[in-house]
């Protein structure tokens, strides 16, 4: 049996210290809503800093989606987008076929 380690971050790349980051060993995948500028904000700066200390990492920016647009309860649905749900599925699922695969 092999056990996989990740690393979950859903809110708040903003202010994780440079000393911790540079312990993680696992990639980072960001996805957020272009609507969702806060998010999209602290994504860049989480990942500029990821690069400056060589950490592997993706981002994917998904049009006219807003925040929580995967969350059907959140403002009422008002935010929910099925279609960007949809491709961040696959993209999660691409992400840890790539870095996580189960053999």
């Amino acid at each position: 049996q092999r056990w996989i380690h990740l690393n979950f971050i859903l809110v708040g790349f903003d202010g994780i210290a440079e000393d911790q980051l540079a312990k993680w060993e696992s990639p980072v995948l960001a996805i957020t809503g272009s609507l969702d500028t806060g998010s999209v904000q602290s994504s860049v700066n989480f990942l500029t800093q990821a690069k400056n200390l060589s950490k592997s990492y993706e981002m994917y920016i998904y049009p006219n989606a807003d925040h929580a647009y995967a969350q059907p309860l959140f403002n009422e649905g008002k935010n929910l987008n099925l279609e960007a749900t949809r491709v961040t599925w696959l993209l999660i699922d691409d992400f840890l076929k790539r870095h996580a695969p189960v053999e």
